[in-house]
């Protein structure tokens, strides 16, 4: 009998050894979860060290390129999206026409954007590097020159790191990073560039204006 009610109670004992096991694991998973979702909007958007760290995919929407020529009718819109090869179409809404052998000068820039982490003051570009798609790449912060050699349709992609002083995230103002934003423009080079062309946009009214350099 003895014997008999000392091996239930080493049962019962054992049953709540193991409940207590399953219990502390089941707190600690509760703990962890709530510590990430405090700590975490996603995989790329995170607070750690005291720092808001936003990256890769998050990262894209605060990363741009800017644009420009010296002289008039060097950057052009498409006169039809139409034109723009299937494989290409996703970039469709960032693309652009250029002259063919004409110098352009390109600047990537880190913008504030619409996101998870807001009021982000600051915003201070880190490093940065464009890539044309015709094998050249140029490491600057600052504005960059470039000439495409052959006409034809190039991706041109932009890639940066970025700092901020502060950003709004679960009720806290904290420094930041942003870390291998990327973002992708589709240009068309050609030989001799005839567009919808308004004074708005290049100056020129016609492609015989533009040829003759007149508007």
């Amino acid at each position: 009998m003895y014997k008999e009610v000392y091996t239930i109670k080493i049962k019962i004992l054992n049953k709540i050894e193991i409940n207590k096991k399953f219990s502390i694991l089941f707190l600690l998973i509760i703990v962890f979860s709530i510590l990430w979702s405090i700590g975490a909007v996603s995989a790329e958007i995170y607070i750690g060290n005291g720092d808001i760290t936003i990256s890769n995919s998050d990262a894209d929407a605060y990363t741009d390129l800017s644009v420009k020529s010296t002289t008039k009718a060097k950057i052009y819109s498409l006169e039809s999206k139409k034109k723009i090869p299937s494989k290409y179409k996703k970039y469709e809404n960032y693309t652009f026409k250029v002259a063919k052998g004409t110098k352009i000068y390109y600047k990537a820039i880190v913008n504030p954007s619409d996101s998870s982490v807001t009021n982000i003051t600051g915003l201070k570009l880190k490093k940065s590097t464009v890539s044309f798609g015709d094998k050249t790449r140029k490491i600057s912060n600052k504005w960059i020159s470039h000439k495409y050699k052959k006409s034809g349709w190039y991706l041109i992609k932009v890639n940066l790191n970025a700092t901020f002083t502060k950003g709004y995230l679960f009720g806290m103002d904290l420094p930041g990073n942003i870390i291998n934003g990327t973002k992708i423009y589709l240009v068309y080079v050609e030989n001799n560039p005839q567009l919808s062309i308004t004074k708005v946009t290049s100056g020129y009214n016609t492609y015989q204006n533009y040829k003759k350099k007149k508007y």
